[in-house]
């Protein structure tokens, strides 16, 4: 039997499509009318497709207000909500009232063997605070974060894209035994913080591409634009804007067309007289973001530093808004130490062009490895990556900029 903890819209999905799974579930509810509603065979919520699997799957499933009731359960799964404090923090008292009734539980239980949350958390929350409620080293605990859209909710439980499951460790996830895991195809083991991060880092981005369409369609209307035809070529571009492309966490953005276009897109907006907050803050987060290296490079307290690739990107001699420069330019500038030395690697056939920048009129540029000095306190690796370079100052403090990890 499974048992499943908090019945508001995650958990009464979860709990009816895990029985039409298979499963023998019971519901765990304080809220004595939902469960006395349950009993009637009434759902207190609507979602396409429910109301039938809630029929055909009645003699699976048992509903109750006592957690002692799940004691028989050999795994649980917590739904029970994590709303939102004042200024967005998360409200813990349900779920932390929940891992105490279930910490009495496992002392009581022979069958139980491991314990799933699906109630969204903040990162770091499972590994230092729920296991700790809990309490019980013989039961596993996992993250298990939910996708489920209101609307297609039965769809997306029983045909999810793929099932995150967060572990305390991932190193030999093959040994995990539960029959909810092996219902699932495509199931990703990650570690906790992963699996508690992934669902902010969903939503926000949803919330992030519903708010940009809308700007951008905004500004269109006022020129005339047919916004449903240039929806639709945006949208058929999957090589870039419907795709993996950008979205890939490394260094700041930078070059001849991003930079531009975004502050032409701003002007187009202020011609006339329409607020579009999130393009506005586009350029502000992209120098945020460069402010970050800038600390990170300060922190390794480095005086003479190398810089190897500075375009602005891979195959290209373009140096235009380049944000490897721009870093370089404001460490340079920085008072923080004196006598600051900085050197640049490129390949020689961008050198030339290079070299007749002014804006790298105060920086040593190079083109060979053996034009390197001796010793470097630092070494930034921008768009280029060289091995040797690596095993030859192996003892030096290396830095990527295409990676923040």
């Amino acid at each position: 039997m499974i048992a499943v903890f908090g019945l508001g819209h995650v958990g009464i999905v979860t709990a009816i499509c895990l029985a039409e799974k298979g499963f023998s579930v019971i519901g765990i509810d304080k809220g004595a009318e939902k469960i006395t509603s349950l009993k009637n065979s009434k759902l207190y919520i609507f979602e396409k497709g429910l109301q039938e699997l809630f029929e055909k799957n009645k003699s699976k499933l048992q509903f109750s207000t006592n957690s002692q009731d799940a004691k028989i359960a050999t795994e649980i799964i917590v739904c029970v909500g994590t709303p939102s404090l004042a200024g967005g923090a998360v409200d813990y008292s349900h779920i932390n009232s929940v891992c105490e009734e279930i910490s009495a539980l496992t002392k009581k239980s022979n069958t139980l063997k491991n314990i799933f949350f699906r109630s969204t958390v903040q990162p770091k929350t499972t590994r230092t605070k729920l296991t700790k409620l809990v309490n019980n080293k013989t039961v596993n605990i996992f993250f298990y974060p939910e996708f489920l859209r209101e609307g297609s909710a039965v769809e997306d439980f029983l045909n999810p894209n793929q099932t995150i499951i967060g572990v305390e460790s991932t190193d030999n996830p093959s040994s995990i035994s539960s029959d909810i895991i092996k219902g699932f195809d495509n199931v990703n083991y990650v570690d906790y913080e992963v699996a508690e991060m992934i669902k902010y880092a969903n939503n926000s981005f949803h919330a992030l591409k519903v708010a940009f369409i809308n700007e951008i369609a905004t500004v269109a209307k006022e020129y005339d634009v047919d916004i449903s035809s240039l929806h639709k070529v945006f949208i058929g571009d999957d090589k870039l804007n419907i795709s993996t492309s950008y979205l890939k966490p490394g260094f700041a953005f930078g070059g001849p067309c991003l930079t531009k276009d975004t502050r032409g897109f701003l002007e187009m907006g202020l011609k006339k007289g329409i607020k579009t907050p999130l393009i506005q803050n586009i350029l502000p987060s992209n120098n945020e973001h460069l402010m970050r290296f800038i600390a990170q490079i300060e922190s390794f307290k480095a005086s003479k530093v190398l810089f190897c690739g500075i375009t602005f990107k891979k195959g290209t001699n373009d140096i235009r808004n380049s944000p490897i420069v721009d870093l370089m330019s404001l460490y340079y500038q920085r008072p923080s130490y004196n006598k600051k030395i900085v050197h640049v690697l490129d390949e020689e056939n961008i050198i030339e062009s290079l070299r007749s920048s002014s804006r790298l009129a105060p920086y040593k540029i190079m083109s060979k490895l053996e034009q390197l000095d001796e010793e470097y306190d630092l070494i930034i690796f921008g768009t280029k990556v060289n091995d040797s370079i690596i095993e030859k100052y192996k003892n030096t403090n290396i830095l990527h900029l295409g990676f923040i990890l």
